[in-house]
């Protein structure tokens, strides 16, 4: 084998390395990705249960004041304000 077939071979064998080297980088970024991808996903769940959940407790806090202040709508205007954090005129 002359030197250039050396040559050739070994460059060869680094051109394969680089692209296993390459393959195996390619892999990680598709697993971490997938990983941030199904946290994401999770994360998105939670908040929607959760924001499902304080939208349902809202309510029932609303007709719970309005069950109470029925008879009172100065009382219930200033409920509602301090409910939203509004300035009750």
């Amino acid at each position: 084998m002359g030197v250039l077939e050396n040559s050739q071979e070994a460059h060869k064998k680094e051109i394969e390395k680089l692209n296993q080297i390459d393959s195996e980088a390619t892999e990680k970024r598709k697993h971490i990705l997938d990983e941030y991808n199904k946290n994401i996903e999770r994360l998105e769940k939670e908040y929607a249960d959760r924001n499902e959940s304080l939208a349902d407790d809202k309510k029932k806090e609303i007709k719970k004041l309005v069950e109470e202040s029925y008879n009172d709508p100065e009382k219930l205007s200033r409920e509602l304000a301090r409910l939203y954090g509004l300035e009750h005129g």
